[in-house]
């Protein structure tokens, strides 16, 4: 696997969203400022962690009116994981053959948490007891041409990151969005680091 550091060349050649590795799906139908902001929190989330596990669930939401359930699940996660909880991501989409559901991406300490599958396999059982609706990780079958976008990221990771943006590209399009005045995407706000080279020494 490719793995070197990210140089100032590098991030500079990332200026625009279309140098970034994204889904079929998405390509199909953007929310370009969606994707923006993912991008940003993944990189500002990269900039402030050396190694990240990134975790990716699917929620079935079927008769929940409202986020309230999917907002208990988030402080349940971030009760448990404390300083180890990076962020998360989720999107709410209608699809005719499991009705309403979310994608749920979480960002957890890679140091500490090296499985995605036991932190979401945990997650995904809160949400059973809570809801009584059903979970499932997605799996990635490389003989189909599937990218392996969860797991361990680390920081120069140049190959592991374009797999991450790929994978996460997915929550932003705009397909099997439902017509509604509600939130049907939301994600973590953290503030950019100005001065990264030395807030790095500082960690």
């Amino acid at each position: 696997m490719l793995y070197r550091r990210l140089t100032l060349g590098d991030q500079l050649k990332r200026d625009k969203i279309t140098d970034y590795s994204c889904s079929p799906a998405y390509k199909h139908a953007p929310n370009n400022i969606q994707f923006k902001k993912v991008i940003n929190l993944l990189e500002t989330i990269q900039d402030r962690h050396e190694k990240i596990l990134v975790c990716r669930l699917n929620l079935i939401a079927n008769g929940l009116d409202t986020h309230q359930d999917l907002q208990y699940l988030l402080d349940k996660v971030k009760d448990k994981y404390k300083s180890d909880f990076y962020g998360y991501i989720w999107t709410c989409e209608t699809k005719p053959s499991i009705g309403k559901h979310y994608h749920l991406a979480i960002f957890l300490n890679g140091n500490h948490y090296k499985s995605h599958w036991a932190a979401m396999n945990t997650v995904g059982g809160w949400w059973t007891l809570r809801t009584g609706s059903y979970y499932w990780i997605s799996k990635f079958d490389k003989s189909k041409g599937n990218i392996d976008c969860l797991g361990i990221l680390k920081r120069g990771d140049i190959e592991k990151f374009n797999a991450v943006t790929y994978g996460l590209s997915y929550l932003c399009k705009t397909s099997q969005k439902p017509d509604t005045t509600q939130r049907m995407f939301n994600l973590s706000h953290i503030k950019k680091i100005k001065d990264k080279e030395h807030y790095r020494k500082a960690a």
